[in-house]
């Protein structure tokens, strides 16, 4: 979904969607054509049943209305159901899709923007569904009366046929405003969302840092320009409102007038007179529904562009990664992988075993390894990598040295494994991280979004214990540091628990393509599924 064309096409035929909207669209049709219907069954009664005093003619024509409408109920509640469903739908395929690409590819973008896009912007594009059927709909009311007054006389069909051409001539002149200032204002909205949910989870750090205020002042200042654009689209919208409602009423005024002179004249009866007044005042809501398109698709065409761009984005952020990580369910146990013949033969490429309730466990070199545990077995291994207590012999063997025999001194030397809690120490946010910045490893980390962020970036200072940044920006900064060791191997414990969903995935993502041999101690679904193997010993008490 790249293109605004496919942005619309996902919305209202995709995922097996289209038997669904058509027979909604032809519900609609169908309930117009039976207004439309209505007039002439009333002329047709007035000429053939009560001109001449025919009965037996008035009790066939009151039996056709009563079919004419009961199609007309019928067939709206078959278009309504189908198409509020088919709408339901296409808005959670949209709304599926955003998330899904903010979930498990890159992306720059706020939560708070992607929230907007994957709700009021889905919503707005997935409701083009509610435009194609309401212009088929009033097309076919349109192109009814037409045929109808042509039987009846031709020059109230032209008269139709040229009032329709003139309103979509000057509606469509004059929208083109209309869908500049909604994609504006779509944009302002989406930007006074990201603000606010910023403000919003990083409140207690806008607090330690004196901020407070200076932030309330921005998101005035971000509302009022919002406010701004919003009025300049309704604005837009009303006065395009006002003109297509005009037009429209000359258009039903023009052939009113022709129809009464030509009843006048005797070129058409009282029947056909009344049929043609009542097409008239029929078609004056699918004329103005015919009149709105320009502007029912700048409304969409906007959110529809906001998709697009941001798909789009995330999808070449993508392009340097390996390829999207396997999804994992979280409530299905995670198999063991079993080690592949050439990992299992060739001991230089194994950088530690570890066995756990005799069960052995290979690190492959440059492998992303995860383990998922019960939480005393996840704290029990990650005091075990550090160093912080006493292996058992043959437990831990790192290259072909078991832990026993290195010590401590020498264990810290090949492995880095920090606690879940490292010390944040003051000073800036370099000095904290290594002497020698690789952005790429902070990329990986998601950090470098934290350095966009900072008004002095790596030079900024961040206090006693790192208190000013928040507790996901503080985890970003421990994991950028872990990947600057030297170690060949580094064992992260639970390292993106205060960190939302989205970033935590970009995160899951970076460490994948570190090349880096990393064994993550955890249980969070979205951390394991970008790993090269997962060991999973939730039942090795059993």
């Amino acid at each position: 979904m790249t293109t605004v064309g496919e942005v619309f096409r996902e919305g209202v035929w995709g995922r097996g969607r289209r038997a669904r909207s058509t027979l909604s669209i032809v519900g609609f049709c169908g309930h117009q054509l039976a207004e439309v219907m209505v007039p002439v069954a009333v002329g047709v009664v007035i000429d053939r049943a009560i001109a001449p005093g025919d009965p037996v003619a008035l009790g066939w024509a009151l039996a056709f209305l009563v079919v004419v409408f009961a199609v007309l109920i019928c067939s709206w509640q078959v278009g309504d159901r189908a198409g509020t469903r088919a709408y339901a739908q296409g808005e959670h395929a949209l709304r599926q899709g955003i998330l899904g690409l903010a979930l498990r590819r890159r992306t720059r973008r706020p939560a708070g923007e992607v929230l907007t896009i994957s709700s009021s912007d889905a919503g707005e594009t997935a409701g083009f569904f509610w435009v194609i059927a309401e212009q088929a709909a009033a097309a076919t009311a349109v192109l009814t009366a037409c045929i109808t007054l042509l039987v009846i006389a031709w020059p109230l069909a032209i008269a139709v046929v040229i009032g329709t051409l003139v309103q979509a001539l000057v509606v469509n002149a004059v929208s083109g405003g209309l869908r500049r200032r909604g994609y504006e204002a779509q944009k302002r909205a989406a930007k006074l969302d990201a603000v606010s949910t910023d403000f919003a989870t990083g409140l207690r750090v806008l607090g330690a840092l004196g901020g407070a205020s200076r932030a309330a002042d921005r998101y005035v200042t971000e509302s009022a320009v919002a406010a701004e654009a919003a009025y300049r689209a309704e604005k837009a919208a009303a006065g395009l409102t006002a003109l297509n409602i005009l037009v429209s009423g000359l258009v039903f005024t023009g052939i009113a007038v022709l129809g009464g002179r030509l009843a006048l004249d005797g070129i058409i009866t009282i029947g056909g007179f009344v049929t043609a007044m009542g097409l008239a005042q029929t078609i004056r809501g699918p004329l103005q529904a015919l009149g709105y398109l320009p502007a029912q698709i700048a409304s969409k065409h906007g959110s529809a562009t906001r998709i697009a761009e941001f798909t789009a984005e995330a999808g070449a952020a993508t392009d340097a990664l390996a390829g999207p990580a396997p999804t994992l369910p979280a409530t299905e146990p995670i198999p063991a992988t079993e080690p592949t013949p050439a990992t299992a033969t060739n001991p230089a490429d194994i950088v530690a075993r570890l066995i756990v309730d005799g069960e052995p466990l290979e690190i492959p070199a440059g492998h992303v390894t995860g383990i998922r545990a019960d939480p005393e077995r996840i704290v029990d291994l990650a005091r075990l990598f550090g160093g912080l207590r006493d292996p058992e012999p043959g437990e831990l063997v790192i290259g072909e040295c078991d832990a026993v025999h290195l010590g401590h001194e020498g264990l810290r030397a090949e492995v880095f494994a920090p606690p879940h809690d490292a010390a944040v120490f003051t000073g800036s946010a370099a000095e904290n991280i290594a002497a020698e910045i690789d952005h790429a490893r902070l990329a990986a980390s998601a950090f470098d979004e934290v350095i966009e962020r900072l008004p002095d970036g790596l030079d900024e200072k961040v206090g006693e214990r790192g208190l000013r940044l928040s507790g996901g920006q503080r985890q970003r900064l421990l994991l950028a540091r872990a990947l600057h060791q030297p170690q060949r191997l580094v064992v992260l414990h639970e390292p993106t628990t205060a960190i939302d969903p989205i970033t935590e995935a970009q995160v899951a993502a970076g460490l994948a393509a570190e090349g880096r041999t990393i064994v993550l101690l955890t249980d969070r679904a979205s951390l394991l599924s970008s790993c090269h193997r997962v060991h999973d010993l939730r039942g090795a008490d059993a």
